[in-house]
């Protein structure tokens, strides 16, 4: 049972998700039963925001693979058999603004757009993925499959939009009565 309240049933190769209580069928995946499945609760790919990463700068002259040489206790009167090389210093790399300047500084910066996308799979197959999206409408428009990696993967994502705001991805996901979720970010 998934965690909506559904079961995911195998129909002749094909997975079928049911309504647990009345049996009714809400959604068919043609040739299923070739994926692996794991059915959970899932809010789509999330971007990390631009200014949590900053890159880690090192001097010009330090070498990150010196280090310390500890003396020979085999040589006479404890002489160091080699220098003893002092640790490399760190360059603090100065934090890039989180608004970007405009040629005239008395001229207001508009505000950044964000956009928003209605997700209903992410597969691993562009073929699975194609086959999906051709039964999927969305106000009688078409889904788009997009390709894309995630963590060293290629992935297939369903996508339609991209929305103005999340409220408005929200509504008209809710209209197609399928599964879906909503990221932010152009498709």
């Amino acid at each position: 049972m998934g965690p909506d309240g559904r079961l995911a049933l195998l129909q002749d190769g094909d997975v079928v998700l049911v309504d647990a209580e009345t049996h009714r069928t809400h959604t068919h995946f043609l040739a299923g039963a070739q994926d692996l499945w794991m059915l959970i609760r899932w809010n789509g790919f999330r971007p990390r925001a631009q200014g949590l990463d900053e890159p880690v700068s090192f001097a010009a002259d330090s070498d990150s693979t010196a280090a310390a040489v500890a003396p020979d206790s085999t040589t006479a009167a404890g002489v160091a058999s080699a220098a003893v090389v002092a640790p490399a210093t760190v360059a603090a790399v100065p934090r890039p603004p989180d608004v970007p300047a405009t040629a005239d500084a008395r001229k207001p910066v508009p505000p950044v757009k964000h956009a928003f996308t209605l997700s209903f799979a992410a597969l691993l197959s562009e073929d699975r993925a194609k086959l999906m999206a051709a039964g999927i409408k969305v106000d009688g428009k078409p889904v788009r499959v997009v390709p894309s990696m995630r963590e060293g993967t290629q992935v297939y994502r369903i996508v339609f939009g991209p929305f103005d705001t999340r409220e408005e991805a929200e509504r008209t996901g809710r209209r197609t009565g399928l599964p879906y979720w909503v990221y932010e970010g152009a498709p």
